[in-house]
């Protein structure tokens, strides 16, 4: 198992929380006040695969700003495929798949009003408000 990414959840206050992902899985990854550290691994749909073959996985994370009063920590996965995984990170629960762009993602980058997508085999840089 390879680690593909990993990234510090910013947007939780106090926590001290990260995410790492390897190429089929991600584990949500928890300091707790005596220096324990926790993990729970990430969940997938039961009803449906997030992986259209067995040659897709994951290749970049990051999580979406939220906008104030915001209680939800959105975690965008991005897939070999081109498509990104949205993911609640307060209760680490799927919520959607959209397809972005064709081909692998090699980064995704987020600030307050875009979502940046880089492709891996790709000349052009993808952004959306």
């Amino acid at each position: 198992m390879n680690l593909v990414d990993c990234k510090w959840n910013y947007y939780l206050g106090d926590a001290l929380e990260f995410v790492t992902i390897s190429e089929r899985c991600y584990h949500f990854w928890k300091m707790t006040p005596n220096l324990a550290l926790q993990y729970q691994e990430g969940d997938f749909p039961k009803k449906q695969s997030l992986f259209a073959s067995s040659q897709e996985h994951f290749t970049a994370c990051d999580f979406a700003v939220p906008d104030s009063g915001q209680i939800n920590v959105y975690m965008l996965l991005g897939l070999s495929s081109g498509s990104i995984c949205v993911v609640d990170s307060r209760c680490n629960q799927f919520m959607y798949t959209v397809k972005v762009i064709d081909g692998p993602i090699r980064q995704i980058f987020t600030s307050p009003t875009r979502i940046i997508v880089e492709g891996t085999n790709d000349s052009k840089i993808h952004s959306w408000p």
